[in-house]
Formats: C-alpha cells, sequence, structure tokens
C-alpha cells in the first residue's frame, strides 16, 4: 500500500466524487452480493472529523414519493371518479364490486382499482389507472386486467358470464396497450380501451382495430432542373 500520509479528507472527496460521477451504474458489494445500488439510491459524499464518509440517504423503489395515506387518499379520489363515469357511461349496467385493496392470495396490489360491472346475466371485468402513475404502471395494467378478467370469471362460476374487458388509461397513454391489446385473441373475450380524462371526467374509447394511425402529409414536388440552375455554381466548387 502506498504512503496516503499526504491524502486530506478534502481531496479523498473530490477522488471518489470524481469517480463516481464517472461511474453511473456504480454498485457497493458484501459478501459477492450487490448491498448498495447508486443508480437507484441518493447519496452524498462529505470529509468528516478527518475522514471522508460516504453516507446514504435514501433509498426509493419507485418514482412515486409520496406518503403512504396520500397515495391512499389518491386511489380513494380515482375509485370515486372511476365509478361515477362507469355509472354515466354505461347506464344500463350496474358496478357490483370497484376497489383497490390488496388481494394477496391473487397477487393484486393496489395500483389498479379493480371491479365488475353487470348487465343482467352478463358482465365485464373493470380495471383502471390513474393518471398518477408511471407509464410503465400504465403499460403494465393490460396484464393485471386479463388475470383479473380470468378472477373473475373464476368466482362467477358460470353464473355471470364475463364477456370481456373494459381497461380505463389516462388520456393520451394508451398506445402500447392499443398495440398489445389488438393482438389479443378476439375469441376469448370482448377487449375494450378506453382513456380517462380525470379532470372532467371523460372517457374516449380507444379502437384497438384503426392501427393506420400514421401522420402523413404531401409536400410540394421539386423542380430539379430548376434547383440545379439555382445551385449551379455551388456545385461547379
Amino acid at each position: 500500500m502506498s504512503n496516503n500520509s499526504g491524502v486530506t479528507s478534502e481531496s479523498l472527496v473530490r477522488v471518489v466524487g470524481d469517480f463516481l460521477q464517472g461511474s453511473r451504474d456504480a454498485v457497493i458489494l458484501e459478501n459477492r452480493g450487490v448491498a448498495f445500488d447508486l443508480t437507484q439510491s441518493k447519496y452524498s459524499i462529505s470529509g468528516e472529523r478527518g475522514k471522508c464518509l460516504l453516507s446514504k440517504l435514501e433509498i426509493c423503489r419507485e418514482r412515486d414519493r409520496r406518503t403512504p395515506s396520500a397515495r391512499k387518499a389518491a386511489r380513494s379520489a380515482y375509485q370515486q371518479k372511476l365509478r361515477r363515469v362507469l355509472e354515466q357511461q354505461f347506464a344500463g349496467f350496474k358496478v357490483v364490486q370497484l376497489s383497490s385493496a390488496m388481494d394477496l392470495e391473487r397477487s393484486f396490489g393496489p395500483i389498479y382499482a379493480r371491479g365488475l360491472l353487470r348487465q343482467g346475466q352478463g358482465a365485464f371485468a373493470v380495471l383502471g389507472v390513474n393518471q398518477q402513475k408511471t407509464q410503465a404502471s400504465i403499460d403494465a395494467a393490460l396484464t393485471f386486467a386479463i388475470l383479473w378478467m380470468n378472477a373473475c370469471r373464476e368466482a362467477q362460476d358460470g353464473k355471470v358470464i364475463v364477456e370481456g374487458l373494459k381497461l380505463f388509461v389516462p388520456a393520451g397513454t394508451a398506445a402500447l396497450t392499443r398495440e398489445r391489446m389488438a393482438h389479443l385473441n378476439q375469441e376469448a373475450a370482448k377487449w375494450q380501451l378506453y382513456e380517462l380524462a380525470e379532470r372532467g371526467e371523460s372517457l374516449r374509447e380507444i379502437d384497438c382495430g384503426d392501427r393506420g394511425n400514421i401522420a402523413t402529409r404531401l409536400v410540394h414536388g421539386t423542380d430539379e432542373t430548376a434547383a440545379r440552375e439555382r445551385f449551379a455554381e455551388s456545385i461547379a466548387h
């Protein structure tokens, strides 16, 4: 080991800081396992009492940094909005159940509002995700919605025919889900996708069969002869 008598806490702070700044994916290992992932945590480097202290301040599992009570309040507010929209837009149906409670037995978390919309002996499984969730959670909603629909079918056990699924995502976020839903087996269920604008509680059904939503435009054709004459001098050089 080299002589470090000339190393001060300030210089060591700079060295470690420079190293970490250039090592965006750095991790700290303990017993060959990752004990601390710097890409997912906040940390600070400081010199203190003649030592260089690397202190871990916070580890966040997800981007949503609200308190549990704030998240619960947001879920409850969204659930009420979704219920109102269902009752207004699907007047012939009855909202049999709507909840975002944990269901550990079937591995459903509180991220999505889950329900059943019934009309006579027919019904639709309902799943909604609010606008405060990440795009990753929104994109994953279809998978959980299919699982929820299957759970509803098993629970009804033929007494009520769960015809399909109504999936509600925030306004402007349905692109990937639409593409995925378009490839589902159309004979297995009726797949219906909606964008819900929470502020105005307005609903728009997304046509998953319309996959030609490509921006197109016509431009004026170039007069090649005129262009050559105009730039003849530049071309010659």
